[in-house]
């Protein structure tokens, strides 16, 4: 992470997730604007280079609730500051 940093979120498979840097800077490592149909189609697409158990693992995944909602009011708060 970047000097002066704070983390906001992590997991087991991405430990810097979304970080902040004083008050004008957001980091965020995945996409929450990504609808499921294209996050399908992309893992589909890349299958062979992401490997088959992963891909299998993060399908079963898609029909998951998110919380897209709330990172977009996440991400539109911080930007109003």
């Amino acid at each position: 992470m970047p000097p002066n940093s704070t983390l906001f979120a992590s997991s087991a498979h991405c430990p810097v997730a979304m970080f902040r840097v004083g008050e004008r800077m957001l980091g965020i490592e995945g996409h929450p604007e990504f609808p499921a149909a294209y996050e399908e189609a992309l893992l589909l697409a890349r299958r062979e280079h992401i490997g088959p158990d992963r891909v299998d693992a993060a399908l079963a995944t898609l029909r998951d609730p998110t919380d897209e909602r709330l990172v977009g009011a996440w991400m539109a708060n911080f930007l109003r500051r």
